[in-house]
């Protein structure tokens, strides 16, 4: 990994009372699916450091997802375990085809956040594929000492799909992904049914849309000649 210590935060003064409560419990007690709070990139990068789950940023705005079961109304966490199931056994995919570690490219998971410059997003995608060194920018927020690192450059994006995520995954997130000029692929994969989506770079501002819907589909992957089957996907999951 490549590391910088470039400043990316505003320079404003943090507000004395917690945008968000610090732990999992208590924000599960809110009940409530999302939450979006008006915040500068400071504050939100201060946060980052007070809070014990992933939380976004978008547009001005600090964003926290958690499940919410739709028959007993009941938080159930932030992610289903068929969400991690999925997200596990892509990465073990990506891996062995890019042959990682002793390829050129590097894989991260979701406790790495990329950020986006021109529009400030900061994001957590389920899985970021890197073509060369990661850059990991360290940002340290005003008034703190411990620095928060964040990645720049991812060059393949995953993203699976769950109930509170979804829309945003597939609107802001997909938006501000295809700024990134590193980017070259975005995939979503949905773990309760066959449905899979990419866009592929194909030039600026054009992309690429895919979707498949069949266990006999084959998901291309940028850079490589050999594909993910979806039977291998949702082997034992669908």
């Amino acid at each position: 990994m490549l590391f910088l210590t470039e400043p990316i935060v505003e320079k404003k003064i943090r507000r004395r009372k917690p945008l968000l409560p610090p732990t999992l419990d208590e924000r599960m007690g809110l009940l409530k699916r999302e939450i979006r709070i008006p915040a500068t990139l400071d504050e939100y990068f201060a946060l980052v450091q007070d809070v014990e789950y992933n939380i976004h940023y978008c547009r001005g705005h600090v964003v926290s997802f958690i499940e919410i079961d739709e028959q007993t109304k009941e938080p159930t966490g932030e992610v289903e375990p068929l969400h991690e199931r999925v997200v596990a056994r892509l990465i073990q995919m990506l891996s062995n085809m890019f042959d990682i570690p002793e390829s050129e490219y590097e894989i991260f998971g979701s406790n790495v956040k990329v950020y986006v410059d021109g529009a400030q997003g900061a994001y957590n995608p389920d899985i970021a594929v890197t073509k060369g060194e990661g850059i990991v920018k360290s940002v340290k927020p005003l008034g703190r000492e411990r620095r928060t690192k964040v990645i720049t450059n991812p060059h393949i994006i995953v993203e699976v799909l769950s109930p509170s995520t979804r829309d945003f995954d597939q609107t802001d997130k997909l938006s501000d992904y295809k700024k990134l000029d590193t980017v070259e692929q975005v995939i979503f994969i949905d773990p309760t049914k066959i449905y899979t989506q990419t866009f592929i770079k194909k030039g600026v501002n054009q992309w690429l849309n895919l979707d498949f819907h069949s266990l006999d589909d084959a998901l291309p992957i940028v850079g490589k000649t050999e594909t993910i089957l979806l039977k291998d996907v949702y082997k034992k999951i669908i």
